[in-house]
């Protein structure tokens, strides 16, 4: 995925790329040098690499996860705490890693248009991620009406169908409704 951006960015695509990383990944000791050495071969954007931490994620060493989240975020990338809301251990995880993002569980976001209680669980979602500095990201968005509501509950980003279809190609042309100004282009994809 790394390698990816630099070929976006070459191609004067400079997006943002998220890319998952598991627990396993921080018990390698060459996990900094193999990003490292990954942005500086393909030239990528380390400032448009987010790293995303399920937030179900047993993390062994918080202290030791920590101080490589810290060198990693000292080449330019971000973290993100992913599927935010669906286990015990998001807080102990908001107050203890540096993260710069949450993304919201999308279990939380779909249906949100009838469903009150998703809506109280993302405004309330929403207000924590604020409290700590955070930019937010609600998942499977599908529709206007529940971009709308997003907007409303200060959520900063949105994925899911209606934004744009699983795909091995990054799309060019914005879907109507970011054209028109309606919302802002996030430049942000997943992997």
């Amino acid at each position: 995925a790394i390698a990816r951006q630099g070929e976006l960015r070459r191609n004067g695509h400079d997006v943002s790329l998220s890319i998952n990383l598991s627990n396993k990944a921080f018990e390698d000791p060459e996990l900094f040098n193999k990003i490292e050495m990954a942005i500086r071969l393909s030239k990528a954007n380390a400032e448009k690499l987010i790293f995303e931490i399920n937030e179900t994620t047993e993390i062994s060493d918080i202290a030791a996860t920590k101080k490589i989240m810290t060198r990693i975020q000292g080449l330019g990338c971000q973290f993100s705490l992913d599927d935010f809301g669906v286990g015990f251990s998001s807080l102990g995880h908001l107050t203890s890693l540096p993260f710069e993002y949450v993304k919201i569980d999308g279990s939380f976001v779909t249906d949100l248009a009838n469903n009150s209680d998703n809506k109280a669980l993302v405004n309330a979602l929403s207000e924590v991620a604020i409290s700590f500095n955070m930019l937010t990201v609600a998942e499977f968005v599908d529709s206007i009406q529940t971009l709308k509501i997003l907007r409303l509950a200060k959520i900063n980003y949105a994925q899911g169908y209606l934004i744009g279809k699983p795909s091995e190609t990054i799309p060019v042309e914005l879907p109507d409704f970011f054209r028109a100004n309606e919302f802002k282009r996030s430049n942000r994809y997943s992997m």
